[in-house]
């Protein structure tokens, strides 16, 4: 069963009617938001721009065909299709006099800058071309974020490269091979788009606060030794006949009921792995399975931790991508307002 989705009509009136200057404060905040979001969404698409072509011959490609499906995937991320109303005029790319988008041509051009062997161009240009030439709406564009990503690297310095557009593509996508993998599809592919959507939204969400937010954020150090500390507890608990209450693995970490655990690991964001196992046996002892699960996920989670030491903070690319950002929707962002 599918959850339907409506949208509502929301009426507002101000409390004193004959003062309507809230419409004009609530106009002007709306269209600084969506610039805004615009501005955002371009950034996005340019650091997908910025995907290193020899991604497609990463060696855990075992496959002609694997090969050419990467290269298609980022073909299509460096010569993206998008709207005529809010592509950058700068980097739309041209047609020939019969109206035909010279895609392939350009695709030519950004393999040749990035050092591709003439030999690997032409293989790249017979596994792309289709996918190239495809047609697209009347009003859509071809757009070359290739460029736009070459020109951010000459405005924002070297701070920015591209290693460092996986501090924001990895956010939303995982790793570099998650990004290239084919999109799973089936019966349950709408829950499954839900689903990402709403995960989207919080990556969103951290990856603003750890770039522009002034809050100090978790301490990630601390958590880490907690989740170790659950991690060796399960391993000794696992190895005795009785099955323990979480009561005993408060008592483990100086605490002394399961909600007091719960408070040690929380955090802004989504609960951890751990905390979950821990919420489905408040009351309950802790089956073999049930240590082994926890265990399993407490490693996870503090390897997690410790990945994320140290990754709160601005970076030099970051100030410039906010201060243009800034410019586009007319409103300074106050760091409190991005505070974790």
């Amino acid at each position: 069963m599918h959850a339907t989705q409506r949208a509502y009509t929301l009426r507002l009136r101000g409390i004193d009617r004959k003062d309507q200057s809230w419409r004009e404060k609530l106009w002007q905040t709306h269209l600084a938001v969506n610039k805004g979001v615009i501005a955002f969404g371009n950034w996005l698409l340019t650091f997908r721009g910025g995907v290193d072509y020899q991604l497609a011959d990463a060696n855990s490609v075992k496959s002609q065909g694997e090969i050419a499906q990467r290269r298609i995937f980022l073909a299509l991320s460096w010569l993206s299709v998008e709207s005529r109303a809010g592509a950058p005029e700068k980097y739309i790319i041209d047609t020939d006099d019969k109206g035909k988008w010279k895609t392939v041509q350009a695709l030519r051009e950004i393999l040749q800058h990035r050092g591709a062997s003439d030999g690997d161009i032409e293989d790249w240009i017979n596994d792309c071309s289709v996918a190239l030439n495809a047609a697209i709406r009347k009003d859509a564009v071809w757009v070359n974020r290739s460029k736009a990503f070459d020109d951010a690297l000459k405005t924002i310095g070297r701070s920015l490269n591209r290693e460092v557009i996986w501090d924001l593509l990895g956010r939303f996508f995982g790793s570099t091979e998650a990004y290239l993998k084919p999109a799973d599809s089936g019966a349950d592919g709408r829950v499954k788009e839900f689903e990402e959507a709403r995960e989207m939204v919080l990556a969103a969400g951290t990856w603003l606060s750890k770039r522009f937010g002034t809050g100090l954020g978790a301490d990630f150090k601390k958590l880490s030794r907690i989740y170790k500390s659950i991690e060796r507890w399960c391993a000794v608990e696992s190895r005795k006949r009785h099955r323990p209450y979480l009561t005993e693995l408060a008592a483990e970490l100086g605490v002394e009921k399961h909600d007091e655990i719960l408070k040690l690991l929380s955090k802004s964001g989504e609960s951890s792995g751990t905390q979950k196992v821990l919420n489905k046996h408040k009351d309950v002892p802790l089956t073999l399975e049930a240590l082994k699960l926890l265990r399993m996920k407490a490693g996870q989670d503090a390897k997690k931790c410790m990945q994320q030491i140290g990754d709160k903070g601005r970076r030099p690319w970051s100030n410039k991508m906010l201060a243009k950002v800034q410019k586009s929707c007319g409103i300074i962002l106050h760091p409190g307002n991005l505070s974790s």
